[in-house]
């Protein structure tokens, strides 16, 4: 929380009376939170876990947001694994809806799961292309195991 917001100033005039009543922290978040609660409409819970997921969330990141979401909608934790399985990225969604298993009733355990393969998945792609990328730009810059363009050989054997 930055110093200067809505958020910290109601929080740094309620804290001593919150701890008054509970001295604990979580009466205090409690409160804060009660005193912000946002509401979330099915209609609107429905627009944001149809969704696909922001390039700039990491999978984990992108779990807590749906979680969160379900929770303040009321929604079914199947909805979830259905987002998460059903608006991937192209190069996932086919291998994420293999690895789905609609009979599972625990669903955040099976999407973790999931989530963590998917992850690693990425993870991998992202090593694969910082490697050919340095193999790459020794090519286009003529230098490839020591050798260089220009050379004058009459034989490549």
């Amino acid at each position: 929380m930055a110093p200067n917001s809505v958020t910290a100033a109601h929080f740094q005039s309620n804290v001593r009376t919150w701890w008054a009543v509970n001295p604990t922290l979580y009466h205090a978040l409690d409160q804060l939170y009660q005193a912000f609660k946002v509401t979330i409409t099915h209609q609107q819970a429905a627009a944001l876990f149809a969704s696909e997921k922001d390039k700039s969330r990491s999978w984990n990141q992108h779990l807590l947001y749906l979680i969160a979401l379900c929770q303040e909608s009321e929604s079914h934790e199947r909805l979830v694994v259905e987002n998460i399985v059903k608006y991937a990225a192209p190069h996932l969604k086919i291998a994420m809806m293999v690895r789905y298993q609609p009979s599972c009733t625990d669903y955040l355990t099976h999407i973790q799961e999931i989530i963590a393969w998917a992850q690693e998945i990425e993870n991998d792609g992202k090593v694969v292309k910082i490697m050919t990328k340095g193999i790459v730009s020794a090519v286009k810059h003529g230098k490839v195991q020591g050798h260089y363009q220009g050379e004058d050989r009459k034989c490549f054997n």
